[in-house]
């Protein structure tokens, strides 16, 4: 460490999926170094499973729900989401057995979404090698249209059209985290039916209703696409609603079962102090590192909506993320990113885009960056692919740091979120 830094710089560390990462502040221009709270569970992950099973909110006991060779569907999320679905799928299948089912009549199904199918490698490690050579795994693109089925119509006359899988099951079982989310408001729930196995055409007509919010949707109780889901997936059906509130740090603390919103609001409420990250001020730059979600630049965009809590009007947001996957399953996400959001919005509505869905997430974020500047450094992406847009890429995170600090009056001030694909930022009251 050069002299110079000891007396009037700050290092700050940042993890990433490549291991620490750290930048230098000047002492004088740091405001505030923003991370999630560290939580413990009170009980044993085996022990919080338990008792999540035992005692149901909202609903009765899964183990009432079952029939004699009731065909049982376990829905769990996909590889970009961090719930250690391996240490809970063993305890269900214990639980399963012990209430009179047999392993031929269980199925696990991968919510994907328009999220790209996983990898034999990488279902393995997310259902325990053991659990995915036994049982048969549906791993099936929402672009598959044959997996599909319709079951009519919801909002607006949009098509309701989900997994032959699911309407085949007898009772379904959906396993995952609450996080906050950019457009439900928080994960969990309803959220693993619809998008995770519902068709194309259903998961745009829902992520549409998105571009029409007004606001940054990221930790709101109630949003129009957590309502629409909502209501689709009581028609669906939803049998047992597993859900795991797990720290940006990788431990579980809570585990909440039963109705999917019941149990899933109970599970938001135990979520939102790990997740809620109180700031003093909003500062003129801010850093916000998207890890744990940084695999594309669809999953680090949730970047956006946490940085936008806390820079100041005409501000600058630099992003880091990894992005191994490149821009990710919509390749068409960056270029809507930087195109006006109230045109991308009516082309959307005028139905004339090839990908839809890129366009709705994309229109909330365009909308933010009418109001602050968007730096993004990643290694897994190019400048070219950026053009001549609005938002800027750098090579180096370091870099992009210093020349914000140039580009800024001498008395602007600098906060650092880590962890902002998991954050909440909200002001101290």
């Amino acid at each position: 460490m050069s002299k110079r830094m000891e007396s009037t710089e700050v290092a700050i560390p940042l993890p990433t999926s490549g291991g620490e990462h750290t930048i230098c502040i000047p002492r004088r221009r740091l405001a505030e170094v923003l991370a999630p709270p560290r939580a413990s569970a009170q009980a044993a992950l085996a022990e919080l499973i338990h008792h999540a099973l035992a005692s149901p909110i909202g609903c009765p006991a899964l183990a009432e729900q079952l029939r004699p060779n009731s065909r049982i569907l376990i829905v769990i999320d996909d590889v970009t989401r961090t719930t250690p679905a391996h240490a809970v799928i063993p305890i269900l299948l214990e639980y399963l057995t012990d209430a009179g089912c047999r392993g031929q009549e269980i199925t696990f199904a991968v919510a994907l979404g328009t999220h790209r199918p996983m990898t034999e490698a990488e279902i393995a490690a997310k259902l325990g090698a053991d659990v995915a050579r036994r049982f048969r795994v549906v791993n099936t693109p929402a672009q598959e249209t044959s997996a599909f089925a319709s079951i009519g119509e919801s909002w607006g006359g949009a098509p309701i059209e989900v997994h032959r899988e699911l309407l085949a099951a007898d009772v379904v079982i959906a396993i995952g985290s609450v996080v906050p989310h950019t457009e439900a408001g928080w994960s969990g729930g309803a959220k693993l039916i619809l998008p995770g196995l519902c068709s194309e055409r259903t998961v745009t007509a829902n992520h549409v209703l998105a571009a029409a919010y007004a606001g940054n949707a990221l930790g709101q109780d109630s949003t129009p696409v957590r309502e629409q889901m909502e209501v689709v997936v009581a028609r669906i059906g939803l049998a047992y609603s597993l859900n795991l509130v797990t720290t940006p740090y990788g431990e579980v603390v809570g585990v909440f079962g039963g109705h999917f919103v019941a149990a899933q609001r109970a599970a938001v409420e135990a979520a939102r102090p790990i997740f809620t990250i109180p700031y003093r001020e909003r500062a003129d730059i801010v850093i916000a590192d998207a890890y744990p979600a940084e695999s594309d630049l669809w999953q680090a965009s949730k970047a956006i909506w946490a940085g936008e809590r806390l820079v100041k009007p005409g501000g600058i947001l630099i992003v880091y993320a990894s992005c191994p996957e490149g821009i990710g399953p919509h390749g068409d996400f960056l270029r809507f990113l930087q195109q006006e959001p109230e045109r991308t919005l009516a082309e959307l509505q005028a139905g004339v885009l090839a990908d839809p869905i890129a366009a709705a997430i994309a229109v909330p974020a365009a909308r933010m960056l009418a109001h602050m500047r968007l730096v993004v450094v990643s290694p897994g992406l190019e400048p070219a692919q950026f053009g001549e847009g609005a938002i800027v890429y750098a090579h180096s995170l370091q870099q992009a740091v210093d020349a914000a600090l140039t580009q800024a009056a001498p008395a602007a001030r600098v906060s650092v979120l880590t962890h902002a694909g998991y954050s909440h930022p909200v002001e101290r009251r």
